[in-house]
């Protein structure tokens, strides 16, 4: 069975808006490029990122939570 992949463009203000990212692949890293040029305060939930991920974290640009998904989200809650 083939399955159809289809691009859904958003227009999203986020400018000041804190956003929560989970996921700390090449697709969260590119939404997370995206999301700051509108000034977008980030945090990225992951158990892994991409050097790019941790290159925008050390710079200070979005906040990196190592977390596994897997382990439920209410002890995640605490944390954002």
């Amino acid at each position: 069975m083939k399955r159809e992949v289809f691009a859904v463009l958003i227009d999203l203000y986020l400018n000041g808006k804190q956003v929560v990212v989970f996921g700390g692949g090449s697709e969260a890293e590119l939404k997370i490029v995206k999301a700051l040029d509108s000034d977008a305060k980030i945090t990225v939930v992951s158990k892994d990122f991409t050097q790019g991920i941790m290159r925008l974290a050390d710079a200070g640009k979005v906040r990196v939570i190592e977390y596994d998904l897997k382990d439920g989200y209410s002890a995640l809650k605490k944390q954002i």
